[in-house]
């Protein structure tokens, strides 16, 4: 649960109020300048690019047609099982018991 508090303005002059830092957080890690990328006089100028050649719409048509005509059919998959399904076996019937025999080993 939060409350407000209403607060007055820090009056001009003093001091703003500040946390206390037993230690400096972190020390710096990094060097006074920013990193940048080498200039032209390390890198180089920039090796020229061979302009690409325009194709008329009706021939780039044509080269899209021949090569969809040689692609390979399209693949159906079917879903195997991995294990065949086994049938469930039924309990094993117990041997009959013979009249006048103690089927409990008791005597």
């Amino acid at each position: 649960m939060v409350t407000p508090e209403i607060v007055r303005p820090i009056e001009q002059g003093k001091p703003l109020p500040e946390l206390n830092y037993p230690s400096k957080f972190l020390p710096p890690n990094t060097s006074s300048t920013a990193p940048r990328t080498p200039g032209m006089d390390v890198t180089g100028p920039v090796p020229p690019k061979k302009p690409v050649g325009t194709m008329p719409v009706e021939q780039l048509i044509k080269s899209q047609q021949s090569t969809g005509q040689q692609q390979a059919p399209a693949i159906q998959y079917v879903p195997v099982p991995m294990m065949p399904a086994q049938q469930p076996q039924a309990p094993p019937t117990p041997a009959p018991v013979k009249p006048g025999s103690n089927a409990a080993g008791q005597q």
